[in-house]
């Protein structure tokens, strides 16, 4: 069990949650997912036949071919990597992420795979907080829809940086807050990563939950301001004792009992 300094009777009402690599598998190398399909050859045939990809490529690289995409996309997702969000090659990527995104899981080419505690875990929050999810990409919608969330992906809300603002910017998670008819304080932030964990802590978030996939931490401690989970499940449970209603409850259950 995770200890927390959270004062308790200011309830957490919204948890917000990024996907990648939170709740939604890397799918770099896999079949079937999002960036195999950007990468492949298949994938690449068909994104060219879009007149937005075909417009972003001739405005990056001079001419319209697929080998000039192919380049488009390594670099900006190299600058992506990087942080160099403002690179151009960078906003080209994420324009034709999202084209790729919409393309393949419309016409179901493209599956999103989540991890196995995803689906249970966001159907539980899902009946005690208001829960958005929070992706780089503007179609993560169309991706639970390949899911066995399907049926619950209306039951959830969507917000990306064209949305709401850069995912490293403090301000962002309190304009995320507003939209949500909220303060940060009674808000709860869960993501992989630690430069997003660190601009929501900057912001007030009531708790923050770094989920550590890459073993970093040992987990249950507190680093920088966020504590820190091994999966998304441990991440959930985190937020609902940190709850100032569950700390009340357990007080009102240790009166009973003495």
């Amino acid at each position: 069990m995770y200890h927390t300094t959270y004062s308790p009777g200011q309830s957490i009402e919204v948890i917000v949650t990024d996907a990648y690599e939170t709740f939604q598998k890397n799918d770099n190398k896999q079949s079937g997912g999002l960036h195999h399909y950007l990468f492949s050859d298949e994938g690449q045939e068909t994104l060219m036949q879009d007149p937005t990809v075909r417009g972003i490529v001739k405005e990056r690289r001079g001419d319209i071919s697929q080998d000039s995409l192919a380049d488009l996309l390594t670099n900006g997702l190299e600058e992506t990597n990087k942080g160099n969000k403002a690179d151009p090659d960078s906003r080209a990527f994420m324009d034709v992420y999202d084209i790729a995104a919409k393309t393949g899981y419309t016409n179901g080419e493209v599956m999103m795979e989540l991890y196995e505690d995803a689906d249970s875990t966001l159907r539980s929050m899902k009946t005690k907080y208001t829960v958005a999810i929070f992706s780089s990409s503007g179609v993560t919608k169309l991706g639970v829809q390949t899911t066995s969330l399907r049926d619950a992906a209306d039951d959830f809300r969507y917000y990306s940086p064209a949305d709401v603002g850069n995912k490293t910017e403090a301000d962002t998670y309190r304009k995320i807050a507003r939209k949500m008819g909220t303060t940060t304080g009674k808000m709860a932030f869960i993501s992989d990563s630690e430069t997003e964990t660190a601009a929501a802590v900057e912001a007030g978030v009531g708790v923050v939950v770094l989920v550590d996939r890459k073993n970093k931490y040992r987990g249950g401690e507190r680093v920088n301001g966020c504590y820190v989970a091994k999966s998304f499940s441990d991440a959930a449970e985190h937020v609902d004792e940190a709850s100032g209603e569950d700390a009340e409850s357990s007080e009102g259950e240790m009166a009973e009992a003495a």
